[in-house]
């Protein structure tokens, strides 16, 4: 799938719950596989080789409340920030996943971190190198 602006797959902007689902080879400017602005549950599922072609998010760009459980998130790409999932003045929850070989360009190759309301890592496989938080103001 393509998408000309957010979430290549999947856009949500109310309540969505996922489950068991392979969400792969995505492409879109942010959010390569998923684009988030409601309350979304990621559960038990594979988000690999997803693309951000010209922005953030490879795999997954949070704008609101996203709670990520028992996924593999590998091989993701961002051309900026969050190779697999960037994560925008929102509420992030990350519980027994596992991250491997996504990239960034920029900032965090498996997380971008930017002003979060919370921000929560439970078991997780995960370089603690490949988060990058980021909560200074640039007087904006």
């Amino acid at each position: 799938n393509n998408a000309t602006s957010s979430g290549g797959a999947i856009s949500n902007n109310d309540i969505s719950q996922i489950e068991e689902t392979a969400i792969n080879q995505n492409t879109a400017n942010r959010g390569g596989g998923t684009s988030n602005e409601g309350k979304m549950t990621i559960k038990s599922s594979v988000l690999k080789q997803n693309r951000a072609e010209n922005y953030y998010g490879g795999a997954i760009d949070n704008g609101e409340e996203l709670t990520v459980i028992d996924c593999k998130l590998t091989g993701n790409f961002a051309e900026c920030d969050g190779g697999a999932i960037h994560n925008n003045c929102a509420d992030l929850s990350l519980i027994g996943s596992s991250f491997s070989t996504n990239r960034a360009n920029e900032r965090g190759d498996a997380i971008f971190n930017y002003r979060e309301r919370s921000f929560k890592v439970e078991n997780c496989d995960l370089d603690f190198w490949d988060i990058v938080k980021y909560n200074e103001y640039d007087g904006d």
